[in-house]
């Protein structure tokens, strides 16, 4: 979640009235929230970030990945976004989860500057 504001507005109804406890609730707690949300501290940001997302995730929304990538760029922050068409909140998909770790690895030897 990069914005619990956004997170819910477009997550589930059920997955919102759940996360009251433990995150806050949308509206009591918004001001609390706002200071918490990752993505008001972007300004912060100075390391390279790799987005992993299903596009179909309904408990934390695409567009909660989609305004990391667009803040990191907003910034010059390097940034990869690794979307997964058909997938959920999790990564289920064999070829998918062989792709995710492939990236990841190459994304983190790029990073760590190992590899060839």
């Amino acid at each position: 979640m990069a914005d619990f504001h956004t997170f819910y507005a477009h997550t589930e109804p059920w997955i919102a009235r759940a996360a009251y406890p433990k995150y806050g609730h949308p509206v009591r707690d918004a001001e609390l929230l706002r200071a918490l949300s990752p993505i008001h501290r972007f300004d912060a940001l100075r390391a390279p970030v790799l987005v992993v997302h299903g596009e179909n995730d309904t408990n934390v929304p695409v567009e909660e990945a989609e305004q990391v990538v667009a803040a990191a760029r907003a910034r010059g922050v390097p940034v990869e976004y690794l979307l997964f068409p058909g997938e959920g909140h999790e990564i289920a998909q064999p070829r998918n989860r062989a792709r995710f770790v492939e990236e990841t690895v190459a994304w983190l030897a790029k990073r760590l500057g190992v590899g060839a």
